[in-house]
């Protein structure tokens, strides 16, 4: 879980709904983001970041990020 990403949502008074509303995205899609099992795309990480009057570079620290355990690529038919 993204402890950090949960903290300053809290600190800045909002909730899950409010901030997905606020980046337009569905609060399950920002809950997926909040507990590390969904990267979001680079606007989107900057629109949280200035949502949440952030400025630092490791909101989205890798150390949240699980390694992939199959296979990272198919296999190309032919």
């Amino acid at each position: 879980m993204r402890e950090k990403l949960k903290n300053l949502r809290k600190a800045c008074g909002y909730t899950q709904y409010t901030i997905a509303a606020a980046l337009d995205i569905a609060r399950t899609t920002y809950s997926q983001i909040e507990l590390g099992t969904k990267q979001p795309s680079y606007k989107v990480v900057l629109r949280i970041k200035r949502l949440l009057r952030y400025d630092g570079d490791d909101l989205f620290d890798n150390a949240d990020i699980k390694p992939h355990r199959g296979r990272p690529f198919a296999k190309h038919p032919g």
